[in-house]
């Protein structure tokens, strides 16, 4: 077909399913040995985006990633 172009593997850009920045959180939380109330009321977000984000529904934006960062203490990327 013209226009169709085999890509080496190196050049395909994985992105991983949404579901790891969920469990990343978890696993986050849980190494701090905090409860997600006190996660919550830390970044002081509704329990409604919590969930959304830790139920992997939907991801943090750019401002709530530097947030977590921050709260983490650990840089973006580790997010991304």
């Amino acid at each position: 077909m013209l226009g169709l172009v085999e890509f080496p593997v190196e050049c395909v850009t994985y992105y991983p399913p949404l579901r790891i920045y969920g469990q990343r959180i978890k696993e986050l939380l849980k190494t701090r040995k905090t409860t997600q109330l006190q996660f919550i009321e830390d970044l002081h977000i509704s329990s409604n985006l919590a969930y959304t984000w830790l139920s992997d529904k939907a991801l943090p934006t750019i401002e709530y990633l530097i947030k977590l960062s921050h709260y983490f203490d650990m840089s973006v990327d580790m997010f991304i």
